[in-house]
């Protein structure tokens, strides 16, 4: 957890946590999502061993996005948006857009990788994309520890 000092003293617990800090849960980043689907797709999974779900928000025929999370015990913690491109959709200008920490190709496809801090950074991505907020919880898939690697990378 991040803090500040509050005050000029170093002395006792004038340490408290900085607002705002912490884990973006994913009805916090994409707030136009159903609530129920969130809270029940988290219901199902907080109780099992899988630690982390790749939760698919879009997909159109040649656009899939989707949300790595963390099943925390509160939330399903955002860590990165991944946004897959196919065929007439894969732009490569795309990749030099601001909002993508990291891009890779495979065959006539573009990942397009972006974490959500700050959150408004996944939010422009998406309407540059041409696709805007998310409203409901289409699918999700199970990941395995080894499938994520370090969920620090990008």
């Amino acid at each position: 957890m991040k803090r500040v000092l509050r005050g000029d003293s170093f002395e006792g617990d004038d340490l408290e946590p900085t607002p705002g800090a912490g884990p973006l849960c994913l009805e916090e980043l994409f707030t136009s999502l159903s609530r129920d689907d969130v809270y029940e797709l988290f219901s199902q999974l907080v109780s099992s061993e899988v630690n982390y779900v790749d939760v698919l928000i879009h997909s159109d025929d040649n656009r899939e996005i989707y949300a790595r999370c963390f099943v925390s015990l509160t939330c399903l913690e955002v860590l990165k948006v991944v946004v897959r491109l196919c065929e007439n959709e894969a732009r490569l200008d795309a990749i030099n857009l601001p909002e993508v920490d990291a891009a890779s190709l495979e065959g006539d496809c573009v990942e397009l990788i972006s974490r959500p801090d700050p959150p408004i950074k996944i939010r422009n991505l998406l309407r540059k994309l041409g696709v805007g907020e998310p409203s409901e919880v289409q699918g999700y898939r199970l990941l395995k520890d080894d499938q994520v690697g370090d969920p620090t990378e990008v």
